[in-house]
C-alpha cells in the first residue's frame, strides 16, 4: 500500500517525537569546525531522477597528482539531510587522503522514495568517473562509502556501478542497515531502544513508501544480492560499532563477499556506538584512518 501525504506527514510527527538530536543540533567544539577550513569547498548543482540536488566537491590544499577520488554518502537514516558535521568530515577526509571528496546531500525520503536518492548517487559516481581528470584525480583511484543509511546506500551502488562497468576502487560500508526485510526484531531492553526501533521503522515507512517490490531488489535490499552480484564488486572496508544492531549483518554480509573472491577489511569497534564516525564520536579517528588506509591504499 503506498503512502498518502498525510501517512508521510504523521510518520514525519512521529520521527520528530522520538529525535535523538538536541535542539538547535549538535554544537561542535572550534578544533572540528576548523576541520572545514582543510579544503575548499564548490556547492555543484545537479538533478537526477528528476529533482535537483547538491554535492560539496571538497578540494585539499595538499592534493597530490592522480590523486584518489572518494563519494561521500551521508546517513541519517535516508530522512535527515546533509548537515555541517558531514562537511567537517569532508574536508577533514579531503585532507588525509590528499584528493577530492564529493560529498552528496541527496533528496531525502520526506521528499521521495528511495530510487530518486539512488539516481542521484548514482549520478555522481558516473559523474566522478567522467571528471576525474578534469578534477586532477584518477578513475583508478574512486571509491564510494558511507555511514548508516549512507552504507546502505553505498552497497547498492557499489552492486550497480560493477553490473554497468564502473571499476570502483573500494567500497567503504559503516554500520549500514543491510537486511531490510528482516523479519524480526531483537525485543528493546530499555526505553531508549524502543525509541530506536520506531525510528527505524518511520525511517523504512519513509524511504520504500511501504512498497514491498522493493525489497526483492538487490540494489535497494543488498542482503539479497546474489553470489554473482557480489562478486563483481570492488574490495570493501566495513566497520562496525559495538553497541550498533546491525554489526551482524554487516559482518554477515563481509563474509558472503569474501566467500566469493572479493578482498574484505572488517573492523569492530566495540566501544563505539552507531553514527560515530562523521559525528566525531569515541573511536571515530581511528575508524575513518582505517578509510584513508584503504582510499589510498596502492593498486594491486
Amino acid at each position: 500500500m503506498a503512502l498518502k501525504r498525510e501517512d508521510i506527514d504523521q510518520i514525519m510527527k512521529l520521527l520528530a517525537d522520538t529525535s535523538m538530536v538536541p535542539e538547535g543540533g549538535v554544537k561542535y567544539p572550534e578544533e572540528i569546525r576548523a576541520f572545514e577550513k582543510l579544503a575548499h569547498v564548490t556547492k555543484l548543482a545537479m538533478e537526477a531522477e528528476g529533482m535537483p540536488f547538491h554535492v560539496y566537491q571538497c578540494t585539499p590544499g595538499n592534493m597530490e597528482e592522480n590523486a584518489p577520488l572518494f563519494v561521500n554518502v551521508h546517513g541519517g537514516g535516508w530522512y535527515i539531510g546533509h548537515e555541517n558535521n558531514d562537511l567537517y568530515f569532508s574536508c577533514w577526509l579531503a585532507e588525509k587522503i590528499k584528493g577530492v571528496v564529493l560529498s552528496v546531500d541527496y533528496t531525502t525520503s520526506d521528499k521521495a522514495p528511495w530510487e530518486v536518492m539512488f539516481g542521484q548517487c548514482y549520478e555522481v559516481i558516473k559523474y566522478a568517473f567522467a571528471q576525474a581528470g578534469n578534477l586532477g584525480c584518477s578513475q583508478e583511484k574512486i571509491s564510494v562509502g558511507g555511514y548508516s543509511a549512507g552504507g546502505h546506500l553505498t552497497a547498492g551502488l557499489a552492486l550497480r556501478a560493477a553490473e554497468e562497468g564502473y571499476r570502483l576502487k573500494s567500497q567503504i560500508i559503516c554500520y549500514a542497515p543491510l537486511d531490510m526485510g528482516k523479519k524480526e526484531e531483537v525485543p528493546a531492553q530499555n526505553p531508549m531502544e524502543e525509541r530506536m526501533q520506531l525510528r527505524g521503522r518511520c525511517f523504512s515507512e519513509l524511504l520504500f513508501r511501504r512498497e514491498p517490490e522493493y525489497l526483492t531488489n538487490p540494489l535497494a535490499n543488498p542482503w539479497i544480492a546474489p553470489d554473482e552480484m557480489l562478486k563483481k564488486g570492488p574490495r570493501a572496508l566495513i566497520i562496525t560499532a559495538g553497541t550498533c544492531g546491525f554489526r551482524f549483518e554487516n559482518e554477515a554480509y563481509g563474509l558472503r563477499m569474501a566467500a566469493q573472491g572479493v578482498t574484505v577489511t572488517m573492523k569492530r569497534f566495540c566501544e563505539a556506538r552507531h553514527g560515530f564516525i562523521p559525528h566525531f564520536g569515541h573511536c571515530w579517528e581511528a575508524a575513518a584512518e582505517a578509510m584513508v588506509k584503504i582510499i589510498r591504499q596502492p593498486l594491486a
